[in-house]
């Protein structure tokens, strides 16, 4: 399984622009075609990148949190700027490996903090000439009471 590449700067620059230019999030994401979650992490990446102002950011990190100072004029008086690591690249499962599940870890607001991805060897025998691979690595095994389930496959 593999994902998706990591929008460009254009793409969170366009994100930014648009959240600009309309009121709502979902007016803005329908705008440059994309979900509202999408754009927030596009929003997100744009100034973790630097792309907002903030200068230098160093190669090989992103900017992970801005304070700033002002006096009462709202002038800015000082700005401190927080980086760390750029983030690893993105996941792809070992060949001859399958995802197994996926762990979370999750706020009081069921918001994903951490996430764990599980996978491991496919289990496959050599009977003869043949390689056999259990069917519940290859179709996921429903509850007998599962919506999609068809009625065929259920017991009594």
């Amino acid at each position: 399984m593999a994902f998706s590449p990591p929008p460009s700067d254009d793409d969170c620059r366009a994100a930014v622009e648009a959240s600009t230019n309309f009121p709502a999030h979902s007016e803005a994401a329908r705008s440059i075609g994309v979900t509202v979650s999408q754009l927030k992490s596009r929003i997100r990446l744009f100034y973790e990148r630097g792309l907002g102002g903030t200068k230098p950011v160093l190669p090989g990190y992103r900017i992970s949190k801005t304070t700033a100072v002002t006096n009462e004029d709202g002038d800015i008086v000082r700005e401190f700027i927080q980086q760390r690591p750029e983030l690893g690249e993105a996941f792809e499962v070992p060949p001859g490996h399958a995802i197994k599940g996926v762990s979370a870890l999750v706020d009081s607001g069921g918001r994903t903090i951490q996430q764990w991805i599980e996978d491991g060897e496919v289990p496959a025998v050599k009977l003869g000439s043949c390689w056999y691979i259990p069917a519940e690595w290859l179709f996921p095994i429903l509850p007998p009471d599962h919506p999609d389930r068809r009625e065929a496959d259920r017991q009594p």
